[in-house]
């Protein structure tokens, strides 16, 4: 076990067995059209009732990333809850489907895969995209024989 002093405290390290990836600009460099998917984010919030306007789409998108209680405090009614989150779903997962097919491999993403995996280390997906956008970019580039875990 390595030890590792920081000024008064004594830390025990043990050594790494896994290493977890961002997706989106670390293995892989997507054109997902975030522009867009904040103008269909805003008409949704709109057509569903949000009483708090929200103009502007990045602002749009902060709001849907707060959640059910966000949404709620913007003035989402409660009866239209479930179906904004059901319509959410399918917005955001539809944009970044259509963005796979322009989707790059970043460099040196598979090498550094590779050495990895020889050293035994177990590999994961942390990213906050949709989980069949993260199946099907990794499929794309024959990544999945790498990874243990995807997390979206």
């Amino acid at each position: 076990m390595k030890q590792f002093i920081n000024h008064q405290t004594k830390i025990a390290l043990t050594p790494y067995t896994a290493v977890v990836f961002d997706l989106d600009g670390t293995l892989v460099e997507s054109n997902i059209d975030y522009e867009r998917m904040g103008e269909e984010i805003k008409i949704l919030l709109d057509e569903m009732g949000m009483q708090t306007k929200v103009e502007d789409r990045r602002k749009a998108y902060m709001v849907i990333r707060g959640g059910a209680e966000s949404l709620l405090e913007y003035g989402l009614p409660l009866e239209n809850l479930d179906a904004t989150l059901i319509r959410l779903d399918e917005i955001l997962n539809k944009i970044e489907l259509e963005a796979i097919p322009t989707t790059l491999l970043k460099p040196n993403a598979v090498e550094t895969l590779q050495k990895l995996n020889e050293k035994g280390y177990r590999l994961g997906i942390a990213t906050r995209g949709h989980g069949k956008y993260a199946q099907e970019t990794l499929r794309k580039f024959d990544l999945t024989k790498y990874f243990h875990c995807v997390l979206a």
